[in-house]
């Protein structure tokens, strides 16, 4: 990756199969074209009442320059690895929809008539 990536777990123990899996969701991005200057990746596990399994919460930071930052909340999920696949997906959306808009050429305006 070209850019800088910060993972931070909240109410569970880091793992390295999951840090490898959202190092190889966030790749993704580069592929759009526009370069990312920094991701922040946050997976939490909120408290759990009573017997409900549990439910893993990811939000994903992406920063590019000349933008807003992509900030994609991720619904709920037993399954924290679809969870990381699904704020990914979201930040691509995102990020492809404003890139395209972006890309928009307006027709140059016709100088017909000025004098040199």
């Amino acid at each position: 990756m070209q850019f800088p990536l910060q993972i931070t777990f909240e109410g569970l123990e880091p793992s390295e199969a999951i840090r490898a899996h959202v190092e190889r969701q966030v790749g993704r991005l580069e592929r759009l074209g526009q370069p990312v200057t920094n991701v922040r990746v946050g997976i939490s596990i909120p408290h759990r009442h009573g017997r409900r399994p549990a439910q893993y919460r990811v939000v994903l930071d992406a920063r590019v320059p000349h933008m807003k930052p992509v900030v994609v909340r991720a619904t709920r999920s037993d399954d924290v690895y679809r969870c990381v696949s699904e704020a990914v997906e979201s930040a691509t959306r995102v990020l492809s929809a404003w890139m395209s808009r972006r890309r928009v050429r307006r027709p140059a305006r016709r100088l017909e008539g000025l004098a040199a």
